[in-house]
Order: structure tokens, then C-alpha cells, then sequence
């Protein structure tokens, strides 16, 4: 199973790889954008193979980016988006993608079909433009822009512009904090974006980011930072002091006249975030795309199931815990000696002092956080078991599992069970494929699992692993 962790310099050194290789053209997936809002995403990273896996984690949410490759082709990102389903199977957690671009949104839209919900923010895009227009800005379309840094020059004339040095950060930590008092800046997502910004500071030799200085009387006035990613250059931060009428295209023109060489095509500026004053700025320097990202909210067959259902068999019914039969599911789940080779022991997670009500209540909050669909099996109006689906995937298949009450063990209502709620996972639910697993000693659910048309997948030192579909 993949292992999350902080990011390092492992993943930056697999981003720097990548960005070389790669035209990408959105900032998320740049080395910068990494580095700036790692500790507002809570950004992590787990490696596969030749993969860097990427997730953010807001408002208790995990959030994934599309699988960065070195050099690898489809199969590999069929693998990173593998792994990342399992893993969300495993820790029961939502599988959510964000940031997927419009190139990759094609394999998405195969591999998740219906089974999935499509964002995209206006406020999120980012602005892509011709690098060679912001060198020139020349024709009637930019004579707004040439005047002003006409009369930027005209008012300024020893202005000055300058590759940035080392020794340069303690006078440019110094314009960052009189920016920030100027500007006003407050709210948790300007103090970060703030935060990022002094953190590239810090990696520009080590990264070789493209890092200009605009000096007035020797004093910097405006500084841009980005990072060059294939044919593009990702602008990731541009702020200038107030009271210079023309700064910002004079800015944006001297950083293109200075970085912009003649294999660079394009220039990303980012999003505007939804302010209004940024995006009528940004839209007057005419972007030829605003890129489009992509966010997907997948879902598993359990997650269109609003209560749970009814089943009836010749025989028994598949239904929801009633509430008077509490008692005799807590027997039923409390059974330590039963419930061996169930695969789950309830002392993990019980208060110390576990009433029967609680394992009513646990089991009913599991299928609120669509975890699992567990139902009762009723005999005569007696509960005499349970049977339920969990470990829902992202590829339409689900696990089975099953316990009956000693008393009522052997008389066939274990495989009636199994094979009742696989009827309702095929063709209710329209799962593709039910699997099950047994310990390798227990050779009655062995024999169970067979017995309903389940054949063996694998095993390993622990369980022997079984599946079915609808034709089998």
C-alpha cells in the first residue's frame, strides 16, 4: 500500500525531473507551487515506481492530483491511479481528484464513466499567454499597456532592473513586509500565499528560478518570481509597491524581456483567485487560453444507496438491524470466540465500559459514512446473522462477508445469505465482481464460498481469496 509522507527534497528533485520533461502548463504541478502551498494543503507525496503521487488534505478532505511521471506512458498512470484506488478502498476514505488537466480529463472520464462528478471553477483557472507578446506588447491590441510603462519610464527614468542575488533577500524580505503592511494583508489564504513566497526565496539558486528586481533610487519597488516548466514560464508571485502608476506591465515586460528566451512559448500568470481587480488586470494582457482544471468527485456503488435495502430469499430476509433485536446483535457482534475469523475485533474500537446499544449504533454509523452495507439475516423474524458488502472500489467490485449465530449454524443459512446479497450487489446495485477472503484454517467458509459458485483468486500466508461475477 502506498506511504504518504512530507514533502522532501525526493519529491522536489522528482518534480524538477518532470518539469524538464514535460510541458505542463498548470502551476500545481510545478516545483514552486509545491513549495509555496505545502503547508496550507498539507501537501504529501508517496513515490510508485516512476510515479510521484501528490494529495492535499483540506477541511478534512483528501484531495489527489494526477499521477507525475518521469517518462513513463498510459500504463504507468493506470498503476498510480490503481494504487490511489486501493488506498482509499483500504483507509476507507473518498477518492477526490483536483487539478486534472484538460489532456488527462479524456483517461478520467473512461476509467470513472458515470461513476464520477465533474467541477470546474472559473476562479481556479489559469491565464496562459504568449511569451513574446509580453516582450514587445506591441500592435493596437496592447497600446494601453505601452502607455503606461511609457509613463512608468518617462516618470522614472533611473529606474533600474536586475537578475536577483543572493545577497539581494534581506532587502527583498524587507519590500515583502512593507508590501504586505501597504496591501493590507490578512486571512489565512494571503498570509500562506505570503509565506510561500518568502520560502522560494530561499530555493531560488538551489531550483534556478527566474527572480527580477525592479529598482527605483536604489530601492526595490517590485519584484517577480517563476520557474520554467517545458515551454513555459510559471509566474508564481509579481507584487509591486503602490503610487508607481505603469509598475505592473513594467514589470511583466522587463521580467519577459529578461527570462523569456527563444525556446519559451508560453507564460503561465496563474488564477485570479475571483478578485475582481486581478481579473480585469489579467484579462487586459489578453491570455490566448484560460486552462481549464479539473476537479472529479468519483463514487462506488455504495454511495447511490440512500437507506438500506430489503432483500427476501425463499427463506430469509436480508434488512436493516430492528431496533428490538439489538440485544441479540450485540450477541451476535460481541461474540469474541464467533467472531474469530470475522476479521475484526470490536475491543479496538470499543469504549471501556460497551453497552449492546453500541454496536447497533457503530454498525448504523458505518453505513452512514458509506464504510460498508451491513444487514441482518431474519429467519422467522428472529435475527439469526449478518451478511454484509464493504471495501466498495473504484473499479465496481465489492467484498462479501458473513456470521451466523451459533444456534442457527448448519442448517444452510449461511450460503442462502451470501448468495441472496450477491444477487442484490449484481443486479441491484450493479457491482461487477464480489470478493471474499477466509483464514486459511477456516475450512467451513472455505467450503461455503465454493459451495455459491466462487472461485480462487490467490492466497497468501494469512487468507486464500475468492470472487465471483454475475456470470459465475
Amino acid at each position: 500500500m502506498l506511504e504518504f509522507r512530507k514533502i522532501d527534497e525526493r519529491a522536489y528533485q522528482f518534480l524538477k525531473e518532470y518539469a524538464v520533461k514535460n510541458c505542463n502548463h498548470l502551476t500545481e504541478y510545478s516545483i514552486g507551487f509545491v513549495q509555496m502551498w505545502k503547508n496550507f494543503l498539507n501537501l504529501e507525496y508517496a513515490i510508485q515506481e516512476n510515479l510521484l503521487l501528490l494529495r492535499a488534505y483540506i477541511e478534512e478532505k483528501y484531495w489527489f492530483y494526477y499521477p507525475i511521471h518521469r517518462q513513463g506512458g498510459e500504463e504507468e498512470i493506470d498503476k498510480g491511479l490503481s494504487a490511489i484506488e486501493e488506498y482509499c478502498t483500504q483507509k476507507d476514505i473518498a477518492l477526490q481528484y483536483v487539478a486534472i488537466a484538460q489532456e488527462n480529463f479524456a483517461k478520467m472520464a473512461m476509467r470513472y464513466g458515470a461513476n464520477m462528478e465533474t467541477m470546474s471553477f472559473r476562479n481556479n483557472k489559469d491565464y496562459l499567454y504568449l511569451a513574446e507578446d509580453f516582450k514587445n506588447f506591441g500592435g493596437r491590441k496592447y497600446s494601453g499597456q505601452r502607455n503606461h510603462i511609457n509613463k512608468f519610464k518617462k516618470s522614472y527614468p533611473n529606474y533600474q532592473f536586475a537578475i536577483w542575488k543572493a545577497e539581494d533577500n534581506i532587502e527583498l524580505e524587507l519590500f515583502l513586509k512593507e508590501w504586505a503592511e501597504e496591501h493590507g494583508i490578512s486571512g489565512e489564504v494571503a498570509n500562506a500565499e505570503l509565506e510561500g513566497v518568502f520560502t522560494l526565496l530561499t530555493k531560488i539558486e538551489e531550483f534556478g528560478y527566474f527572480c527580477g528586481l525592479l529598482k527605483i533610487e536604489n530601492k526595490i519597488v517590485g519584484f517577480s518570481i517563476g520557474e520554467r516548466c517545458g515551454d513555459c514560464i510559471i509566474v508564481h508571485a509579481e507584487k509591486a509597491l503602490r503610487g508607481y502608476s505603469g509598475i505592473y506591465p513594467t514589470l511583466a515586460q522587463l521580467f519577459a524581456q529578461t527570462f523569456v528566451t527563444e525556446d519559451i512559448v508560453y507564460l503561465n500568470r496563474e488564477d485570479d483567485a475571483g478578485e475582481i481587480g486581478l481579473r480585469k488586470s489579467k484579462l487586459q494582457y489578453l491570455p490566448i487560453a484560460l486552462i481549464d482544471k479539473y476537479t472529479i468527485l468519483t463514487k462506488r456503488a455504495i454511495d447511490n444507496v440512500q437507506k438500506l435495502p430489503t432483500v427476501k430469499g425463499e427463506r430469509i430476509v436480508l434488512k436493516a438491524i430492528g431496533k428490538k433485536d439489538i440485544e441479540s446483535f450485540a450477541k451476535l457482534a460481541g461474540d469474541v470466540e464467533l467472531n474469530a475469523f470475522w476479521g475484526y475485533d470490536y475491543r479496538l474500537d470499543a469504549p471501556k465500559n460497551v453497552n449492546s446499544t453500541w454496536f447497533y449504533t457503530s454498525t448504523m454509523e458505518d453505513f452512514k459514512k458509506r464504510m460498508e452495507l451491513p444487514l441482518a439475516i431474519y429467519y422467522k423474524r428472529k435475527l439469526i446473522g449478518q451478511v454484509v458488502l464493504h471495501k466498495f472500489d473504484y473499479q465496481n467490485q465489492a467484498e462479501i462477508g458473513m456470521r451466523i449465530l451459533p444456534e442457527w449454524q448448519g442448517r444452510g443459512f449461511a450460503k442462502e445469505s451470501l448468495l441472496l446479497l450477491s444477487h442484490y450487489a449484481f443486479f441491484s446495485l450493479g457491482i461487477d465482481r464480489v470478493k471474499a477472503k477466509a483464514y486459511r484454517e477456516n475450512e467451513v467458509s472455505i467450503h461455503t464460498l465454493q459451495a455459491i459458485g466462487m472461485q480462487k483468486d490467490g492466497e497468501d500466508e494469512q487468507f486464500i481469496y475468492f470472487s465471483k461475477s454475475a456470470a459465475m
